[in-house]
């Protein structure tokens, strides 16, 4: 799960005022505001973001950008980018597989630059060891939602999801991602995403999201589900039932075609058509190599034919939240567990899919010994 707000938050900001841009090539993209560069560069340039200084870094000499790219995305000098280009100057394959490369515009004087989403398509092999990496965490997850029962310790089901991912030669994706402690998230009853797995023990009509990420042969698996710890209530159930349903309707609106803003809004009208909300804070993304790429996957407040454009290639995670009350969140202390700002109870299920020419893929299946008994 990507929050909006990361580390180098300030190149993610949403639109400072400067209005709507009207090439068609830069839909779907988000302003930036940093300092400019202290080199000129040309409209419409190729430079590096360094986003732990929040800098702006020439792809090459101040004094020109000439040439071609290395199929490598190394940093060899650049040529400019042209309006509606989709592959880099070596024609091998899409320029978002230069995984450093940001086409910017530059707005106007005063220090605002247009920073534009990037998308690592991935090929057939890449896909491929997704999708292993994709299992593994779905199989931890299913490990660890098993021996979520009254008694135990969310400690307890931390150790249980890292004991089968290193079994299998992988390393917890979560793990130090940032500073944070644990294997799994674990978010129980209120608590909406990111809770650090604690000494807390789970009672009798509890529910918890149990969210896991796996990292095999350099490609992460990201995959959560809510499930009840003993007999809950209808008012739970409701809520785990429409959460997972609202990921599924999520997934079958991610065809060839389809733009994110016509799944996002098919999703927040069946949660709020049932009464539930949608949180806005936190939401899906692109993943491979990266835990988190791009692009930023949102679940509310978007119109129908807007956001980036669905392409065979893209992996991305479908996970809409759900509350029961309020879509308003708050941060608690440790910095990392998010509860519901009005107590209510919040819900999540995660899949990782592949955009195929056929449609969506989903990546993040269990083995079928790992199955649980409802089929999840």
């Amino acid at each position: 799960m990507e929050s909006i707000v990361l580390p180098g938050q300030d190149f993610f900001r949403r639109d400072p005022g400067l209005g709507k841009a009207t090439q068609p090539e830069w839909a779907g993209t988000q302003w930036a505001t940093v300092p400019s560069p202290d080199f000129q560069l040309p409209k419409r340039a190729l430079v590096l973001a360094d986003f732990d200084e929040d800098t702006l870094l020439p792809f090459s000499a101040p004094d020109g950008l000439q040439g071609d790219r290395t199929s490598s995305g190394g940093r060899s000098a650049a040529a400019l980018e042209q309006p509606g280009q989709n592959r880099c100057q070596c024609q091998q394959h899409r320029r978002s597989n230069h995984a450093d490369i940001l086409p910017v515009r530059i707005k106007a004087k005063g220090g605002t630059v247009l920073i534009r989403e990037q998308i690592r398509y991935k090929s057939k092999k890449e896909i491929d060891k997704l999708r292993e990496a994709c299992r593994v965490a779905a199989n931890a997850l299913r490990i660890a939602a098993r021996a979520a029962r009254p008694g135990v310790s969310l400690l307890d089901l931390d150790r249980i999801a890292e004991t089968y991912i290193r079994q299998q030669g992988a390393s917890p994706s979560f793990k130090g991602y940032h500073g944070f402690p644990g294997t799994l998230c674990t978010s129980v009853n209120d608590r909406v995403v990111h809770g650090i797995p604690s000494k807390y023990v789970l009672q009798e009509g509890d529910i918890i999201a149990i969210d896991c990420g796996a990292k095999l042969d350099g490609f992460h698996g990201d995959t959560c589900l809510t499930v009840g710890v003993g007999k809950i209530s209808d008012e739970a159930r409701m809520l785990i039932q429409t959460a997972q349903l609202a990921m599924y309707l999520g997934i079958e609106n991610c065809r060839p075609g389809l733009r994110l803003g016509d799944m996002a809004s098919a999703v927040q009208s069946f949660a709020e058509e049932r009464g539930y909300s949608i949180v806005r804070e936190y939401i899906g993304h692109g993943l491979g190599r990266d835990l988190h790429e791009d692009p930023q996957v949102v679940f509310a407040e978007q119109k129908p034919g807007t956001g980036f454009r669905m392409e065979p290639g893209m992996t991305i995670t479908i996970e809409p939240i759900l509350n029961t009350g309020s879509h308003r969140c708050l941060v608690e202390a440790d910095g990392w567990t998010v509860r519901t700002a009005d107590g209510g109870l919040s819900a999540q299920f995660e899949h990782d899919i592949a955009i195929t020419r056929n449609g969506p893929e989903i990546l993040s299946i269990p083995d079928a010994e790992y199955e649980l008994e409802d089929g999840l």
